[in-house]
């Protein structure tokens, strides 16, 4: 009987452990669809603290940096996921009268085909009424006239300077999709400047070289919904390099601030005083040079700077305006890879501290192998600055 009921309990887990989902039907090509919006969007009047959004199934809430908030409001960690819901927590305050887009990008998509709920949007006004119009283009390459990507789009009120893009983020903005076309909606009836900006830091201000730039010429008085030209974006002209700060710092370096990372080394001479040896410190800017001179500088230092790629060829007076105090050489750690006294078997002694040394002789060092003392040849040593 045992021989026989084995045999049965085996086919039975056999068959559980091969439980197949029913072939055939049609692919989910369907994403998320709101069902409840808490207040309704498009709602006038609108006083609410909290925004709830239900949808009709699970989604993944995902890439945030796609949501844009016009007029911007800074929702940062302000938006959470909960189930099928997103809560919004909106700030104490808001701005009267005024129409607000939150506009979700492509953060909402369902969690078995990953269907992306493109640009939905919840609208709502502080007002009796919802703006209504809007501003659609298209940025492209000055260089090779393709679309660009990601690009954003600025809308400033067109009474302020056209400066005003180096120092404040925008009221209305957006960011152009994969054809390089734009649409700003929900604007009140007024005059724009309209910007693009390859915004690389994300600050919405135009505030490094490498970001590229491009506007529309003329100002855009909004009374219908409007199709602008197609909008150029042109690269930066890099500035002239220059150095921004040198000083001497306490514990007797000397630091060099250039205003941009140079892509070749710079040269560097110390003129006074002389004779003066020199040891290099690698900073943790690529903008700047940090250097060590032999003796002590106690009055002042002279050097001069070059770098060829920008025609720099300038030239430094530094004064010491430290304290006598401070002026006197002090003592500092040396710290070394050993471990209880003992170094491991074929390796190298390092040496190292956080100011520059040499090694003049060996006296200093004693070593023993199997109990015996060995010396330690002078031609044996290689010191090395850390740039």
């Amino acid at each position: 009987m045992k021989n026989f009921i084995t045999p049965l309990i085996l086919l039975f887990l056999y068959g559980c452990a091969n439980v197949q989902a029913p072939s055939g039907g049609d692919k989910d090509v369907t994403p998320p669809v709101l069902e409840t919006a808490i207040p309704e969007n498009f709602s006038v009047n609108f006083k609410a603290k909290t925004i709830v959004l239900v949808f009709d199934e699970y989604f993944t809430f995902s890439n945030p940096q796609s949501i844009i908030v016009t007029p911007k409001i800074d929702l940062t960690d302000k938006i959470k996921q909960r189930k099928k819901r997103i809560e919004i927590t909106l700030p104490d305050s808001l701005q009267a009268n005024t129409t607000f887009t939150i506009n979700f990008g492509e953060s909402i998509k369902d969690v078995n085909e990953g269907n992306v709920l493109k640009n939905f949007s919840y609208v709502f006004s502080t007002g009796t009424f919802l703006d209504s119009l809007s501003i659609s283009g298209k940025i492209v390459s000055s260089l090779t006239n393709k679309p660009e990507k990601g690009v954003g789009v600025f809308l400033y009120d067109a009474s302020l300077s056209d400066t005003i893009i180096c120092h404040k983020p925008p009221t209305y903005f957006t960011k152009t999709g994969e054809d390089g076309t734009f649409s700003i909606t929900n604007l009140p009836e007024k005059q724009y400047k309209l910007f693009a900006l390859n915004d690389q830091n994300n600050n919405y201000i135009f505030d490094d070289y490498k970001e590229d730039i491009g506007f529309l010429d003329s100002i855009i008085s909004l009374k219908k919904n409007k199709t602008v030209k197609n909008i150029s974006l042109f690269p930066t002209i890099n500035p002239a390099q220059k150095i921004d700060k040198a000083e001497l710092k306490k514990d007797g370096s000397v630091f060099i601030k250039l205003t941009q990372t140079p892509n070749s080394k710079p040269e560097l001479t110390i003129l006074h005083p002389a004779p003066v040896s020199a040891q290099f410190q690698k900073p943790s800017e690529n903008d700047s040079i940090i250097f060590w001179v032999n003796p002590l500088i106690q009055d002042s230092v002279k050097f001069n700077v070059k770098v060829s790629e920008w025609n720099l060829d300038s030239t430094i007076t530094i004064r010491n305006i430290n304290t006598i105090e401070e002026k006197k050489v002090k003592q500092f750690n040396i710290k070394a890879n050993i471990i209880g006294n003992r170094l491991k078997p074929n390796s190298k002694l390092k040496l190292s501290s956080e100011k520059p040394f040499i090694l003049h002789d060996t006296l200093g060092l004693n070593f023993t192998v199997d109990s015996q003392e060995v010396k330690v040849l002078t031609n044996t040593l290689n010191n090395h600055s850390n740039i």
